[in-house]
């Protein structure tokens, strides 16, 4: 399976012992696939997106004040 990244290409591959092993920094390093790691991922990405939508909102409030004033 193939990972699109910003500016970079992904390999991740999968053996039957659930070890993933990544391109990404051009070494073999393996790292098992465990719930606490899906976990700590979703967590990762939930902050993100909320982080998003606090900096979407951001932006609309001051869109809003600067056509109050024109």
């Amino acid at each position: 399976m193939k990972l699109r990244l910003p500016g970079k290409q992904v390999d991740v591959m999968r053996t039957n012992s659930q070890q993933v092993s990544t391109a990404a920094t051009g070494t073999s390093a393996k790292q098992a696939v465990t719930p606490e790691l899906v976990q700590q991922i979703a967590d990762r990405v939930y902050r993100l997106w909320l982080q998003d939508v606090q900096i979407e909102r951001e932006r609309r409030r001051m869109e809003t004040a600067v056509s109050r004033h024109q």
